[in-house]
């Protein structure tokens, strides 16, 4: 960890724990805050001058990959239940 004493660098390590099991969901709220606490100080009209963290790079890429793999993912949909609907298109069939 860069500096434990930064609020950053604590979101940073948060971030990188959620990356480690795939939890993208709590992974893309961390990088919110993180990239909120590297913008916060001096206004709108402020250049930061701060270097981003190789380690911040990387959990960022982590992240982007997570996210186009959960994207390609196929979708798992609820089993349908068969009950029923046979009945239905014989019962049609009779009248």
């Amino acid at each position: 960890m860069l500096n434990d004493r930064r609020l950053g660098d604590r979101i940073l390590f948060a971030l990188e724990l959620a990356l480690e099991p795939s939890d993208v969901k709590v992974a893309e709220v961390l990088c919110s805050a993180l990239e909120l606490t590297m913008t916060r100080f001096g206004g709108k009209l402020a250049m930061d001058r701060r270097e981003i963290p190789a380690e911040m790079l990387e959990a960022m890429d982590r992240l982007a990959h997570l996210r186009r793999e959960a994207a390609m993912a196929p979708v798992e949909m609820a089993p349908v239940e068969a009950s029923g609907t046979a009945d239905a298109f014989q019962g049609d069939a009779d009248h």
